[in-house]
């Protein structure tokens, strides 16, 4: 394999226009990389250095998603990563332990992985501090990852790096758009306190405050799974209910639910019924 400026051209098509939420950015990543080398299975972790836990992110076993999970730090591959700074390569051919390492399915061995830390600077600036992650490629029939594969990864981890910035800023000004909202909303329903409205002439302000302030609702940021969540939520069905109909486990409706009430700007479920012909939309237009 050669690190080819068409290899190149590919994997930065894959990337661009991928800073809208950290989902499509670690899907892009993901595909970005099957383009620049052999993949068989892909993750990408995020380092907490106030607790010392790694925070895997985005787990893809070829085309199948793992639930994100959250691990202390420890004596592998990963960690060790982390606590070095440095690439680490696991190749079956010189190292034997790797044929113990596995990867979503315990039946499937990995016979080479590369383990590259990114730090969030900007690109050509050396890393300061603990890395802010680790992106990690595997491969079940490779039984050598050399220094072009490495090199690969090393410039991809750099273009993550970006997006992820980008998305933290545009989390950032979404979140202060709707605290800016929040503000508005406050202002007004202290001033009906104020003067003594009617519970009846608050409730009704109340309501076209919801319907005014509140952002667009634009469901094309979420996962198949939290639209799927969502609109079963706003159809009122509690989260065992929701984890019945869709075959998964309370828990991840738990985590799907509050972080696509997140990405949509909503405060909670009071209004969600109101957007459920958007929802509805939207996964019609999915054919979910």
């Amino acid at each position: 394999m050669q690190l080819n400026f068409d290899r190149l051209l590919k994997a930065e098509h894959r990337l661009l226009g991928s800073a809208k939420i950290r989902a499509e950015v670690y899907a892009s990543v993901h595909k970005a990389a099957r383009d620049l080398l052999p993949v068989d299975a892909f993750y990408l972790c995020l380092y907490e250095p106030k607790n010392h836990r790694l925070r895997f992110e985005y787990n893809a076993d070829d085309d199948r998603l793992d639930t994100p999970e959250d691990f202390p730090m420890g004596m592998g591959p990963t960690s060790r990563a982390i606590r070095t700074g440095k690439v680490h390569v696991l190749n079956h051919v010189r190292d034997e332990s790797s044929s113990l390492l596995t990867f979503g399915d315990p039946g499937r061995r990995s016979k080479g992985a590369i383990h590259l830390p990114f730090w969030d600077g900007p690109p050509g600036v050396p890393g300061s501090g603990p890395p802010k992650g680790v992106v990690s490629v595997q491969s079940y029939t490779l039984d050598f990852y050399g220094r072009e594969h490495v090199d690969a990864v090393r410039w991809l981890t750099i273009r993550t790096a970006g997006l992820l910035r980008e998305t933290e800023a545009e989390a950032a000004a979404a979140a202060a758009r709707i605290e800016e909202i929040q503000i508005r909303r406050e202002r007004i329903e202290t001033t009906l306190v104020r003067h003594a409205a009617s519970p009846e002439l608050r409730w009704s302000v109340a309501v076209l405050l919801d319907e005014a302030l509140e952002p667009t609702l634009d469901a094309t940021c979420l996962t198949n799974r939290e639209l799927q969540s969502m609109v079963l939520a706003a159809q009122g069905h509690t989260y065992a209910r929701i984890a019945d109909t869709l075959g998964i486990g309370r828990e991840t409706v738990k985590t799907y639910l509050p972080r696509a009430y997140a990405k949509l700007g909503l405060r909670g479920g009071r209004c969600l019924a109101r957007h459920l012909p958007t929802l509805l939309s939207a996964a019609s237009d999915r054919d979910l």
